[in-house]
């Protein structure tokens, strides 16, 4: 078997076990045993690939494939792997709060936690973690009780409308937006 097949066939292998862990710390000693491979040019190639394709077909997938991508351009730019697993878990538990503390804000004091958070929450990475949550807190809810589930949404479409027009904008659609559950 000629030699860069074998390399082709390795890079699949790693790639995939790295893109496929479950969580930083298995994901940061996946990165650790097989750095020389991961770090490479065609494995972020490989990856950039991954993550178009899945904008068309997998489109929730892309938050976590981002999230590897930046773990390995932290690990490369710092030369540091573990270093890298723990800004990246920071970043991680970071993004985390600023979106639980909005989605469960109430709501005379909804836009200081936005102020407060809102670099974290007008990324493409806050807004899907914040429908990721709306969609996991559904699930939870009471059925005889869709008022929460449709604050949720409106919470998620503030954010969304903030990036997108303003903060005074998606501040007016969201009391609107009560009114009508109201």
């Amino acid at each position: 078997m000629p030699k860069w097949f074998q390399g082709q066939r390795d890079l699949n292998a790693t790639l995939h076990a790295f893109l496929n862990a479950g969580t930083v710390d298995e994901t940061v000693r996946i990165l650790e045993r097989s750095k020389d491979v991961l770090l490479t040019q065609t494995a972020f190639q490989v990856l950039q690939t991954i993550i178009n394709a899945s904008r068309q077909s997998n489109p929730e997938d892309v938050n976590n494939l981002e999230q590897k991508q930046r773990l390995l351009e932290l690990a490369r730019d710092m030369k540091d792997v573990q270093k890298a697993g723990e800004a990246m878990q920071h970043h991680l538990n970071e993004v985390r709060d600023a979106v639980v503390a909005f989605m469960t804000a109430k709501t005379e004091v909804l836009r200081q936690v936005w102020e407060q958070h809102q670099k974290i929450l007008l990324t493409d990475e806050g807004i899907r973690r914040a429908e990721r949550l709306a969609g996991q807190l559904k699930e939870r809810d009471r059925p005889g009780d869709p008022r929460r589930h449709r604050v949720r949404e409106l919470k998620v479409r503030y954010l969304e409308d903030a990036r997108a027009y303003s903060i005074d904008y998606a501040e007016r659609h969201y009391y609107e937006g009560l009114g009508e559950i109201f």
